[in-house]
């Protein structure tokens, strides 16, 4: 199954980012799965480096529309925006969406329910595990 893994950036801590979602990637393609996440996509890092969100957005959402389905993996209780619009494009689009929410934000928001299977975890361990779930 291809499947986008979406996750916040801005005001996030990026070493902890790029170092969850290269576990989250790795984990997923070790169960047969194709994987997008923008962290690790030259042309996103290009066009993030020119300042072209227009462009980033457009990238995303055509690898998102392109996917099975959407993997969305919330690291703490801030909201991001992006994270949001692919969370909204996923579900417009009828796409399976896992959800995977740290503890610090569990029951933050209504979008377990909207999502086909929602988890919680507290450990990249914990995470790690559940994504071979799927």
């Amino acid at each position: 199954m291809k499947i986008f893994c979406s996750h916040a950036w801005t005001g996030e801590d990026v070493q902890r980012m790029t170092s969850l979602m290269t576990l989250a990637t790795q984990s997923l393609e070790a169960n047969g799965h194709q994987v997008f996440c923008s962290v690790f996509d030259d042309e996103i890092t290009q066009l993030n480096r020119a300042g072209d969100m227009k462009g980033v957005f457009a990238r995303a959402f055509k690898e998102l529309k392109e996917s099975d389905a959407l993997v969305v993996i919330i690291a703490s209780p801030r909201r991001s925006v992006g994270q949001i619009m692919e969370f909204g494009l996923g579900f417009g689009e009828n796409k399976p969406i896992y959800l995977f929410e740290h503890q610090s934000a569990a029951g933050s928001s209504y979008l377990p329910e909207l999502s086909s299977k929602s988890y919680v975890w507290a450990t990249a361990d914990e995470l790690i595990s559940q994504l071979r779930e799927i």
